[in-house]
Order: structure tokens, then sequence, then C-alpha cells
């Protein structure tokens, strides 16, 4: 029997089930992920198209088609603007935005993929000091 996570937006509005397999886990370097997510990388999940499905304010997600791109899409809860899981515009997979999962278990990332395309300040930011939340509350 193939596992099932749960998942929701940051403010709660939005909850949803995944089941596993996970096909594919990508970090993702273009231009298109970042500037959408506003960080180094998307990190997507692709299971089966189907293997969502909303528990929870379905009506609050909101889907935007890059026009000029064949594949390009986010889905975002409409209250937070956190991403949420989405039909690919082909219809053969989901895209499940990894960060929205609340328990997902260790499964390594099999690609970083248009690596060219990342930020300059990417590789630099991995030598970066690292601090715990609790370092970060001592101040």
């Amino acid at each position: 029997m193939a596992k099932e996570y749960q998942g929701s937006c940051l403010c709660g509005a939005v909850e949803y089930t995944v089941k596993g397999p996970f096909l594919r886990f990508f970090f993702c370097h273009c231009s298109r992920c970042r500037r959408s997510s506003g960080t180094a990388h998307g990190a997507n999940t692709f299971v089966r198209a189907g293997n969502v499905t909303f528990t929870r304010g379905k009506e609050q997600v909101k889907r935007f088609n890059l026009p000029d791109a064949e594949q390009f899409s986010r889905a975002f809860c409409s209250e937070c603007g956190s991403p949420v899981p989405y039909q690919s515009r082909d219809g053969k997979v989901d895209v499940v935005p990894m960060g929205s999962i609340t328990n997902f278990d260790a499964r390594k990332v099999d690609a970083h993929v248009f690596w060219d395309s990342r930020a300059a300040w990417y590789d630099a930011g991995l030598e970066a000091p690292r601090k715990t939340a609790a370092e970060l509350s001592k101040n």
C-alpha cells in the first residue's frame, strides 16, 4: 500500500493528502522557479496524476499558468500565498511543493535541475554559517 502524506499552506486554509510513491524529487534552479518561490530553487516532487486530494480549502487555491511557457504553472493559497499542489498542464503528474508536506520523512533529492541557471550567490551561500533557532533567539 502506498504511503499517504498530509500537507497544507502556511495559514492552514488549504489542506491536502498526497499518496506516494514519489516519482521524482527535484531542486529546480531555473529562473522561473527562483522568481516564483523567491528563493534559490524550487523543491518539488511529482506523483501520479490524481494522487493529491484536497481535504480543505480547495476553493482557496488559485492557479497561474505562465502564458509564454508550455509547462510552467504555479498554484497557491489565495489567503497566505503559500504554494500548494497542482496538476501539470499535460495532466500526467501532480506537482507537490515539498515544503508544504507536514509529515515528510527523509528521501534523497533525485537531481538539481537547470543547474547552469542557478543564482550566482547560491554556491557561496552553502558556505555560510549554519544557525539553529535556539542560537538565533539568543541575540
